[in-house]
């Protein structure tokens, strides 16, 4: 119970103790931490809390709160050296713990009401990290986050009301029993797949991501790409029917989004000129190959025997590589802050050692990312064995791309600091940042995330040169483009804005927002019986345009987020009473 509420309490300290404010956070994260790190499995169960509220940890969520705990904790006292002349540092620590206790509460969440608000939670108080900033930049890339946050609800909350209302009841097993015999169950997995896809960044709706990084502060970052964006995986895999009917559509569909994510990520990254836009969409990247693995689960034939063994082992696969993806990006994420403290050896230092979080996601052994790459290649061999022959070796292209892509972050984090150092380095930075590089290095080897059988596959001749190959050749095309190109001295590469297919729509949304002004301007001045309707539709606009002038300045205080939070409480009891 302590996992989700502690850092709700830390949030009312940080609010009205404001320079405890860092203290609290991470103090908050440390019962999650003991949680994961010691069995038994355990369960929670409070009927008498809400509609019912049930916890617990098991297999499946205990390296991910295992991730989750120490990325919160980690961040938080790295945050508190990094901020510590941040005149806004007060509402940044009650947004902080805010956001730490829903994605906390998510993992442990083992009822579908607890989970959903947890998830809503999270997402708006994300709102206030990403727009901490104030600039016009963090303003525009919180506007957009909000939106697709907003559409992705629209999305969620018709397919859990499906499910419970067919299970009579809110327990996540007993939805995801119902989903597998729904005669709905296809608008039910698409709507899953789309609502939560927005925060897991799968394409069309990644555009949040590469705008959201570069804005957010550094400590934020790190727990936003390292944790915060497997909430949207972890609801795959706790709402879909895995194991319990066999979907290979959707699970090609599942494969197919996941590679396109993972050659698109790694293509728009290279082509990314910020250190922290560049760590965007690597994990636009590395959350494609997690749902590849999803798809993989989905597409595993069901049955007592082989099924729920294959979509067990590609579940598993999407854990070991969210947790190794989380550790290394969380590294990635707070060295890239610490080379703004850093000068001189220093900062060589500080990039030197980047590259092992970097080497370990880009998979060359005996690095975390060899335990993902062995885990999904099992996945692929126990769930769909007939799709091994194509999909491994595009699978080992998205690694070469992934080496491509980290050696243009090396290459750009290396460059002059993009921000004025606030002051130097102290262990403040250099403690949690060090420590994050350790368990980048072995948390994904530890017994209870990765399985006997596949860690120990890894080791073998055949394992070692498939993980070790791509790493070379995407280090050798590297080293070729940067000679006889990037090293040139009049050589300028090329740039794509953050957000890519997003500067292409906006000009189409303005486009529309100006011919419907035009079009409510000219009924204005229309004569005849016809007149009025344009004059009320124009004083409509006005009026709500300033009505969301002024509803997006209040969501940047904490306040409107206790208050939206018991509304939605409110609105998804009725709807659950309802559907039971």
């Amino acid at each position: 119970m302590l996992v989700p509420t502690a850092p709700l309490l830390a949030a009312l300290a940080a609010r009205l103790v404001p320079r405890h404010g860092a203290l609290a956070a991470t103090v908050a994260a440390v019962p999650s931490v003991a949680l994961a790190l010691f069995p038994p499995d355990r369960a929670l169960d409070l009927p008498w809390l809400l509609l019912g509220v049930e916890l617990g940890i098991d297999a499946l969520r205990r390296p991910l709160l295992l991730l989750a705990g120490c990325l919160w904790l980690l961040a938080a006292v790295y945050a508190r050296a990094y901020h510590r002349a941040d005149p806004r540092s007060r509402p940044l620590f009650v947004f902080f713990s805010l956001t730490m206790s829903g994605n906390l509460g998510l993992v442990v969440a083992f009822d579908a009401v607890t989970f959903y608000l947890s998830f809503v939670l999270m997402n708006l108080s994300a709102y206030g990290l990403i727009r901490h900033a104030g600039n016009a930049e963090a303003r525009r890339a919180a506007k957009v986050y909000i939106v697709l946050v907003i559409a992705g609800e629209g999305l969620i909350l018709p397919a859990l009301w499906l499910g419970a209302s067919a299970a009579d009841s809110l327990a996540l097993a007993d939805v995801r029993a119902a989903v597998a015999a729904h005669p709905l169950q296809s608008w039910i997995v698409g709507l899953l797949f789309f609502g939560f896809g927005i925060k897991a960044g799968a394409l069309p709706l990644h555009i949040w991501l590469p705008l959201a990084h570069p804005v957010a502060p550094t400590p934020a970052s790190a727990v936003l790409s390292g944790m915060m964006i497997k909430a949207g995986l972890l609801a795959w895999l706790v709402f879909l029917p895995l194991a319990e009917a066999s979907l290979p559509g959707w699970g090609l569909a599942w494969v197919i989004f996941g590679l396109a994510a993972a050659y698109y990520g790694a293509l728009m990254g290279v082509l990314q000129d910020r250190p922290k836009t560049v760590l965007a969409y690597s994990s636009i990247s590395q959350m494609g190959l997690m749902t590849v693995a999803v798809g993989l689960a989905l597409a595993a034939a069901p049955g007592p025997a082989h099924g729920a063994e294959a979509a067990k082992a590609a579940m598993m696969a999407a854990v070991v590589y969210a947790v190794h993806h989380g550790f290394a990006k969380g590294a990635l994420f707070l060295g890239t802050g610490l080379t703004d403290h850093t000068s001189g050896r220093g900062r060589l230092v500080v990039v030197a050692l980047l590259a092992l979080p970097a080497l370990a996601l880009a998979g060359l052994p005996p690095t975390t990312g060899l335990a993902a790459k062995a885990v999904l290649k099992d996945a692929t061999a126990v769930a769909m064995p007939a799709w091994q022959n194509w999909l491994d070796p595009l699978l080992a292209l998205a690694a070469v791309g992934t080496t491509l892509l980290l050696a243009r972050f090396l290459v750009v984090v290396a460059g002059p600091a993009a921000n004025s150092a606030p002051g130097p380095a102290g262990f403040g930075l250099w403690g949690p940042w060090l420590a994050t590089l350790a368990a980048a290095a072995g948390a994904a080897w530890l017994p209870f995330v990765i399985p006997a059988g596949p860690a120990a596959e890894a080791f073998t001749a055949g394992s070692l040169a498939d993980a070790a190959w791509p790493v070379a050749v995407g280090a050798g095309v590297a080293l070729m483009v940067w000679r006889f190109f990037l090293a040139r001295p009049r050589a300028r590469p090329i740039v794509v804005p953050a957000g890519d297919i997003l500067v292409l729509l906006e000009p189409v949304g303005r486009c529309l927002e100006k011919m419907g002004r035009d079009t409510v301007r000219r009924l204005g001045t229309m004569d005849g019986r016809w007149a009025w309707l344009g004059h009320v539709l124009l004083v409509y606009v006005r009026f709500a345009e300033g009505r969301l002038c002024r509803l997006e300045r209040r969501l940047a205080s904490w306040p409107i987020l206790v208050a939206g939070f018991g509304m939605l409480l409110l609105l998804v009891g009725v709807i659950a009473y309802n559907g039971r």
